[in-house]
């Protein structure tokens, strides 16, 4: 009759938030707007060739894999790299949704 314990989401597993995360073509990775966390699959990541090294201009090319509030499934969008979150970093904690900045982009070419 003790209490149960629910698992650290800080404990060392593979399930960990906390584990870094690539983050590369080929994902399937959430775009996060004020309208939710809309489904894609990620098809580049690239830099601006003025600052290859620089991951402030690091940008992902996504397509859409589900209609939802405005973006129709096929749609292309381009959007910074932190504004796209691989789907293993959305954790639920409580009653909400939090997305873990563990992730980072592997550039495609």
């Amino acid at each position: 009759m003790g209490l149960e314990i629910a698992p650290s989401i800080h404990a060392a597993s593979a399930d960990n938030p906390r584990t870094p995360v690539p983050m590369k073509a080929g994902d399937l990775v959430y775009y996060d707007t004020f309208s939710g966390l809309i489904p894609c699959k990620v098809e580049r990541i690239y830099t601006q060739q003025e600052y290859p090294s620089n991951i402030i201009y690091t940008y992902v090319r996504a397509v859409v894999t589900k209609s939802y509030k405005g973006y129709e499934k096929g749609e292309t969008i381009v959007a910074a790299w932190n504004q796209v979150c691989p789907r293993k970093s959305r954790v639920l904690i409580g009653h909400e949704y939090r997305i873990w900045m563990n992730y980072h982009p592997v550039v495609s070419d």
